[in-house]
């Protein structure tokens, strides 16, 4: 049965029975029957009591959801009425009332539904989407949603969602600085993890949060050199993702270099060429003094990275700095052979011309030796002929003499 919206309201409904509005309430979705609720207090009273009703029978829980999404008090205190010792409803999609009211940030709604003794709560649960309720109050902006987590017993700060993060990881990722002060303030918490995704300072690098990664480094004294499970550091992500800021931060910070390899052999020049990030390819070149021609473990330069990728501003840079665009992997490919693979052919055409003018510069620079040589002979040979005239001149005198 469809409905147009426009044509609900007072003007057709008004004089319909109780029975009859319970009757279509069954037809109706939660927005219809939101619309019909404002019509008046009548149809306000009736269908706010079907929406507790479903809550309680866990048909279709839209009362004490709506109020997970609204934050209205009201509505959750009715809702609550009906769930005596019940789990909450929980939509399709994995979302539930007291993990949408965290995400959105009704600080009340949560505090409500947490004190409530009518339904029953695991704090540490995760759920459908992979996450707990810490999890999704640090992936929010408001640090004061995790402090009220925090203040509930029992919480654990170290439950991770199925991709390996803990609630510090993602609040360093979601830039939430006052969070991170929060969870990191427990002695217990995990800053160097070895983890794929769990180490803050990792994850902080990679989008770019200068303050959280100063606090990290600065105040918790993280290991701004530490690797993940497949070695590669803060570095090699924030210049993947041309976080230049916080590649110079990173640079400052004891222990780390430039040109630390990651289990591919890669640096962070290699990501940064990748990604055609210019200024964090300047910064790594420039303050941490990266290898031009540094190799990964097929022997591809930054370069060839780059080549790969089709940066033609990466590959000018380079070059500029004296890359060599001669040298092979281990395939015998060059630079130039990898762009022409890749389709890159605006930049063939500058690795050739780069190739021409090493080549014309060789020549000069044989040519210039020949001639030096050849100059050196011409010099040599006079002056031997010098010096047999003046040793004939010496005989002269001296057979003169002897007369």
């Amino acid at each position: 049965m469809e409905h147009n919206e426009k044509t609900i309201g007072k003007a057709g409904l008004i004089d319909i029975p109780n029975e009859i509005l319970n009757h279509l309430a069954t037809f109706l979705t939660l927005q219809h029957i939101s619309r019909l609720a404002q019509a008046s207090r009548q149809y306000r009273a009736v269908f706010e009591e079907i929406l507790y009703q479903r809550d309680a029978r866990n048909e279709r829980p839209e009362a004490l959801l709506e109020a997970g999404f609204s934050g209205n008090l009201g509505t959750a205190t009715k809702a609550l009425a009906h769930l005596k010792g019940r789990s909450l409803p929980t939509l399709e999609n994995g979302w539930n009332p007291l993990s949408l009211a965290v995400r959105i940030g009704h600080k009340a709604l949560v505090k409500l539904l947490l004190d409530s003794d009518r339904i029953d709560i695991d704090i540490n649960e995760v759920d459908s989407r992979s996450s707990t309720l810490l999890l999704h109050a640090c992936s929010s902006e408001d640090p004061s949603m995790v402090e009220l987590l925090l203040s509930v017993g029992g919480i654990d700060i170290h439950k991770t969602s199925s991709n390996g993060l803990e609630p510090l990881a993602v609040a360093a990722g979601a830039g939430n600085l006052e969070a991170v002060k929060l969870l990191a303030s427990h002695d217990d918490a995990r800053l160097d993890s070895k983890g794929r995704f769990s180490e803050p300072l990792w994850y902080a690098a990679g989008e770019g949060h200068e303050d959280v990664v100063k606090f990290l480094l600065d105040t918790c004294k993280s290991d701004a050199a530490a690797c993940n499970a497949v070695g590669r550091t803060p570095l090699h992500r924030a210049a993947a993702f041309g976080k230049d800021a916080v590649v110079k931060l990173l640079l400052a910070a004891d222990g780390v270099d430039a040109n630390a390899h990651d289990g591919e052999g890669c640096s962070a020049l290699h990501f940064a060429a990748q990604g055609g990030h210019m200024s964090a390819m300047k910064v790594l070149l420039d303050v941490g003094g990266a290898e031009l021609d540094s190799k990964d473990r097929f022997w591809r330069t930054p370069l060839m990275y780059a080549a790969m990728a089709g940066s033609e501003d990466a590959i000018k840079l380079l070059l500029e700095r004296g890359a060599d665009p001669r040298a092979e992997d281990d395939r015998l490919n060059t630079a130039t052979v990898i762009a022409r693979g890749a389709g890159h052919y605006g930049v063939v055409g500058i690795l050739l011309m780069a190739i021409l003018e090493i080549d014309d510069k060789m020549k000069e620079k044989e040519n210039e030796e020949v001639r030096k040589r050849e100059d050196g002979e011409e010099k040599g040979k006079e002056e031997q002929m010098e010096d047999g005239e003046e040793k004939g001149k010496e005989k002269k005198m001296e057979g003169g003499g002897e007369n």
